[in-house]
């Protein structure tokens, strides 16, 4: 698929509005994140390779949010033994981190495919 420049691109870009190309990039990348997350997760396809540490991408944002005091982890981060588990918050906070940063990262590769 190419990004294409149509009438109706010199609109959008005066409003700033992202288009089909950056929408279908986005798609990609969450797709992506979200297929290599759950091989990670519930295969053992990954392990001994570098994307073996990707799951926890995941749980990068709830713990750098706990570091900074919000309350994201069940029972305040303290599980006794091992790492605890973000509660209902911590899991929209890092979904939404997520997505955001890949739109981020869609409408920059979108631009840089235009020039």
């Amino acid at each position: 698929m190419t990004c294409r420049s149509t009438p109706n691109m010199t609109e959008q870009r005066r409003r700033g509005t992202p288009s089909r190309c950056a929408l279908w990039i986005w798609i990609g990348l969450c797709a992506t994140h979200c297929v290599l997350l759950a091989l990670a997760a519930l295969s053992p396809v990954l392990d001994a390779t570098w994307l073996e540490g990707f799951g926890m991408t995941v749980l990068a944002i709830p713990y750098l949010l706990h570091q900074l005091g919000l309350p994201v982890l069940q029972d305040g981060g303290m599980s006794g033994w091992g790492m605890a588990l973000p509660n209902v918050l911590g899991w929209l906070v890092s979904a939404a981190a997520w997505i955001a940063f890949y739109g981020v990262t869609a409408a920059a590769i979108q631009r840089i495919a235009r020039r």
